[in-house]
């Protein structure tokens, strides 16, 4: 199988896999029961309660008659709340569902076209001894500096240099021909010969001030 397809293929399986687990954290979310289904069994609960207490003679029928209607009045308190938590519950399920695959479809295909623009499809796998072998081979058979050197394009010539800056360098070539040895003087020739388009030469300082 080629390389490329078999990343396709498990770069989808992978998608897939998360896709998943967000679908079904979507799902525990929307069948999850809210508070006031909670209360609205503990207000029936109350209420059978109430006529057990009644029955028994606990409480005077007064006593039981305005309990009854409190809790009553909270029981269809509670069934309201929970219809409009439905209400709500399945406007919320349905957007956080439509979320997840407009998330899912951008990621996936922003995935594929960052990989197509910065990755490498097709490259075949290649170890870590392989791609030192490669690294060692290019390392031996790389172009010495004399041959780099004849092999630099000629440049456009340069603006005519002012004539007392070129003074100066002809100056500090003389002082460092006469003091080979002077890290600093090396540093500044190397940046006057790169001013003049003298690459060669400022590369030449530039190796001696590293020698140094």
């Amino acid at each position: 199988m080629n390389d490329i397809w078999l990343f396709t293929l498990v770069a989808g399986a992978t998608t897939l896999i998360i896709a998943g687990f967000l679908v079904l954290a979507i799902l525990r979310g929307r069948d999850a029961a809210p508070a006031a289904a909670f209360d609205l069994q503990v207000y029936r609960d109350q209420l059978k309660e109430l006529e057990r207490d009644e029955a028994r003679g606990v409480i005077s029928p007064d006593e039981a008659e305005r309990a009854r209607l409190e809790v009553s009045r909270r029981l269809l308190a509670a069934d309201k709340a929970l219809g409009a938590a439905k209400g709500a519950g399945n406007a919320t399920s349905a957007s956080n569902v439509i979320l997840a695959a407009l998330l899912l479809a951008g990621l996936g295909l922003g995935s594929f076209v960052l990989y197509t623009r910065i990755g490498a499809p097709g490259y075949p796998d290649m170890g870590l001894e392989a791609r030192m072998a490669a690294t060692e081979e290019a390392y031996k058979n790389r172009m010495g500096q004399k041959e780099a050197q004849s092999k630099v394009p000629a440049r456009p010539p340069l603006e005519t240099p002012d004539p007392e800056y070129v003074a100066l360098v002809n100056k500090l070539r003389a002082s460092v021909l006469e003091n080979p040895d002077d890290p600093r003087g090396q540093q500044l020739l190397a940046r006057s010969e790169a001013a003049l388009g003298n690459y060669i030469a400022a590369a030449r300082a530039k190796g001696r001030q590293i020698e140094l």
